[in-house]
């Protein structure tokens, strides 16, 4: 078993971070049981791809943390992530109704206020991330599949 220090594992940022390789895991997982079973006809290509790159973006987030346990930018090259890899991982699965949706109101949320409600977000974090939010889901819609 892993050893952490108590001040990492209380760090807001390194349980995001683990909750994306959740998330992540999750969307490997769902997407390519989808393709096996016929349930998505996913391109191949475009799935490795996918998950490969946002595997390498995720994990580069966890070692960020690991080396730079405090750092307010990574907040929202993470919330811009997330959103990223959401649409697209919705546009790949070509779903209207997908479980992918629920990270949208998850990703938000990681602006709002830490854990322990110490620091809550300012007005102008909010209305980037529902212009980061509205902006991904709108491309969605704008930009149907095949």
């Amino acid at each position: 078993m892993i050893k952490l220090k108590p001040e990492l594992r209380g760090n807001p940022e390194f349980q995001s971070a683990l909750v994306r390789m959740g998330f992540w895991i999750f969307g490997v997982s769902y997407v390519g049981l989808g393709a096996v079973t016929g349930y998505y006809q996913v391109d191949l290509d475009y799935y490795l791809a996918l998950f490969s790159a946002y595997l390498v973006f995720f994990l580069a987030m966890l070692v960020s943390v690991l080396q730079r346990p405090a750092w307010e930018a990574r907040r929202y090259v993470g919330l811009t992530l997330d959103i990223t890899a959401t649409s697209l991982a919705i546009f790949l699965t070509r779903e209207a109704i997908s479980p992918f949706y629920l990270i949208y109101i998850w990703s938000p949320s990681l602006l709002t206020c830490d854990p322990p409600f110490r620091r809550c977000a300012a007005p102008w974090e909010l209305r980037l991330s529902t212009r980061v939010w509205s902006s991904s889901s709108a491309s969605i819609r704008r930009f149907p599949p095949r």
